[in-house]
């Protein structure tokens, strides 16, 4: 009986004209409980064959049978859990120890505990490995490769493949390996290995040692039948000899293996596909520990992940939307000269003839605009070109008398034609605005102050043109600033959190070349990417709802009345930013392209959710397509819901809830279908 059956396999790479043949009409049996070496030099596709065995790649043509099943692209599940193997790279999480990564790969592999302790401490001992709590990155090239031999080993398999298993051992642990794999094939009639090298001398301790060249198995016997067929003293020699003698390889190639489809089964000649199965509880127990673990030995990387936008959002706290303040602004006051020491003297107005625009300059706050006394209007205006000042106030010199005759008589129209003149610089709009507004409140406070002394009405002289024109319209932009820009803002902020999360963890299995590894083991490619999507999600909001605590601190004016349309709508965010992760990390292999790719999906988030301007500013056929993005339509309903206590039963509420999950739905698809495509190809 044979463990492995490979009948006509071919495979090529590249397309068309620029196709390279790796396996060439191959056939090849491993016999049933037998140490089977595949030698050949680098490059003649031992690692493709082994790839193919396993179901990693796909052939072009011809079968392959593990175990007495045959094998496609989609691997059969029911005999996963009987194969080891030890891949020719690491393929180990750099970020967890020893025993952390041992114990996750024998869970998913439903390896008995009881058993698992036992082998586990025989394997350690065997391999002279003594740290078991030593994290991967901080072992050597050597004690890397011993401890993914024992992943390999540690749930006893039926088969156990192995690509160049020796690569960078030194000779005592070499010597280990083989004896231990010698002693385990005699003592268990169910074992078979299957080993590729690329060292003639280690081939000699092998059961059958199978020669490739150029795609095809030249031959396979034992290495004393092949040294006796071309009179070699070692299988260095023999090897050579095939290499560069023909006619040994003529000779030889009359004996190769003659197989065809007919001999295998017919009962097995239907291809397995792959079935869903259920999760195991213990497959997902060991996936969201190994998930937890390597988060905790990452808190560096996870923070430096998670910080950046965090710090950036309290940062945009404390700098959108807040008033500016010590603006500079000039002062002519034609009015009175001196204001000193008329304000030293007469701490209140009582209704007198002078100095009247003294207490007008002086109801403006200090903190807010420091004023700059100049003598003429032209010096004052060529500093303020100069962006020394924001501007400048005109004050007559008659404002005192004028003010006071008007208030007798009434004289509004009069009032407007003789009152004091605000000149500014218009290239900065929000600071303009602002310093308008200093002004007016500055001139009401001052007209509330001074009128009741006059036995006058004060709100019969705010009816001027000043506080009419700007009075509520600059404090309502300020406001209004706040208000449309951060709630986008802290919704970009949610996606960021998903997205870096997502593209981190996912960009680790790719870096680490452990997606495979742990698929091979059993794990479904659904199981894996719902356990990194949750943990990744929670992770998420826990991190935005800190952040929305933070913030909810600085507005003043909040009025939820529904949280849970709070909580839905931050959730499904994070959820769109891990989704997001998810696809670009599922399609894009560069790290710097990844980089690039999330950066432009960040600028048409913040564009389209209003973080850069306010949405209703938009062009209105960017509107109507800026709608329909993720931040569109949430951005505007998330703000409806802080400030103006919109629930669940808003429509804009529950249509945007509606959108954010057809988005989840469509990327997660997309990134589940590619990678099912993919599966086993390293994403």
């Amino acid at each position: 009986m044979n463990s492995v059956q490979v009948i006509s396999a071919n495979k090529t790479y590249g397309y068309k004209d620029d196709q390279v043949s790796v396996l060439n009409n191959f056939n090849m049996l491993v016999p049933h409980g037998k140490i089977y070496c595949l030698l050949g030099s680098s490059g003649c596709g031992k690692t493709t064959l082994i790839s193919c065995i396993l179901g990693v790649k796909k052939l072009d043509s011809g079968y392959i049978k593990v175990l007495q099943e045959i094998v496609s692209h989609k691997r059969p599940h029911s005999c996963i859990n009987s194969i080891g193997y030890m891949p020719q790279n690491i393929a180990l999480p750099m970020a967890m120890s020893i025993k952390e990564i041992v114990t996750f790969f024998a869970n998913i592999s439903q390896m008995d505990m009881m058993s698992f302790k036992e082998r586990y401490e025989m394997l350690m001992e065997m391999l002279e490995l003594k740290s078991e709590n030593a994290l991967i990155e901080d072992l050597s090239g050597g004690e890397k490769r011993r401890v993914s031999f024992i992943v390999a080993l540690i749930h006893n398999p039926q088969l156990l493949i192995l690509d160049e298993p020796t690569v960078g051992l030194d000779i005592m642990i070499v010597k280990k390996i083989w004896d231990f794999m010698r002693t385990s094939v005699k003592l268990n009639s169910n074992l078979t290995i299957l080993m590729s090298t690329h060292y003639p001398h280690e081939a000699e301790k092998a059961d059958i040692c199978g020669f490739m060249r150029n795609g095809k198995l030249l031959v396979a016997d034992s290495p004393k039948t092949i040294m006796n067929n071309l009179n070699a003293p070692n299988l260095d020699e023999a090897s050579l000899r095939l290499c560069y003698d023909k006619s040994n390889e003529e000779i030889l190639e009359s004996k190769q293996i003659n197989l065809s489809v007919t001999d295998m089964i017919e009962a097995d000649n239907q291809i397995y596909e792959f079935k869903r199965k259920i999760m195991e509880k213990r497959t997902i127990m060991a996936l969201i520990r190994k998930k937890v673990l390597w988060t905790n030995h990452s808190k560096a990387i996870i923070l430096a992940t998670l910080l950046p936008p965090l710090y950036l959002f309290i940062l945009l706290i404390f700098t959108i939307g807040r008033q500016p303040q010590d603006l500079k602004i000039g002062i002519i006051n034609d009015d009175t000269i001196d204001c000193s020491k008329l304000i030293s003297r007469s701490i209140q107005y009582d209704c007198r003839n002078e100095g009247l625009s003294c207490f007008f300059i002086d109801s403006i706050p200090d903190y807010k605009i420091q004023k700059l006394v100049y003598i003429s209007s032209e010096q004052a205006e060529k500093n303020s070109q100069k962006g020394i000042i924001e501007g400048y106030i005109y004050i007559p010199s008659n404002f005192s008398v004028e003010f006071l005759k008007i208030q007798n008589v009434f004289d509004f129209a009069e009032l407007n034609n003789s009152h004091t003149s605000v000149y500014l610089d218009r290239s900065n709009i929000h600071k303009s605005e602002f310093t308008k507004g200093a002004i007016t409140k500055a001139f009401e406070d001052f007209i509330d102050d001074v009128m009741p002394k006059c036995g006058q009405q004060p709100h019969l002289f705010k009816s001027n043109i000043i506080v009419r024109s700007y009075k509520d319209e600059t404090l309502k932009l300020n406001l209004e600033t706040d208000r449309s820009t951060m709630p986008a803002v802290f919704l970009l902020f949610t996606v960021a959190s998903g997205i870096n999360l997502l593209v981190f963890s996912l960009h680790q299995y790719k870096f680490e070349e452990v997606w495979n590894r742990i698929l091979l083991c059993g794990v479904n490619v659904h199981q894996l990417l719902i356990i990194e999507v949750i943990i990744s999600l929670i992770v998420a909001i826990c991190h935005v709802l800190l952040t929305l605590l933070i913030k909810m601190i600085f507005w003043d004016d909040i009025q939820v009345e529904d949280y849970l349309a709070v909580m839905i709508i931050v959730g499904l965010t994070s959820l769109i930013g891990c989704m997001s992760g998810l696809l670009v990390a599922s399609l894009i292999d560069n790290f710097f392209a990844i980089s690039s790719i999330c950066f432009s999906l960040m600028m048409i988030f913040s564009f389209s959710g209003g973080a850069v301007f306010p949405y209703e500013g938009m062009d209105q056929y960017l509107k109507m397509l800026f709608r329909y993005l993720p931040t569109g339509l949430p951005s505007i309903s998330f703000n409806n819901v802080i400030f103006k206590g919109h629930g669940l039963k808003h429509v804009n509420v529950y249509s945007s809830i509606f959108l954010l999950t057809l988005w989840i739905i469509g990327l997660f698809l997309i990134s589940y279908f590619y990678l099912i495509k993919r599966k086993y190809r390293n994403f």
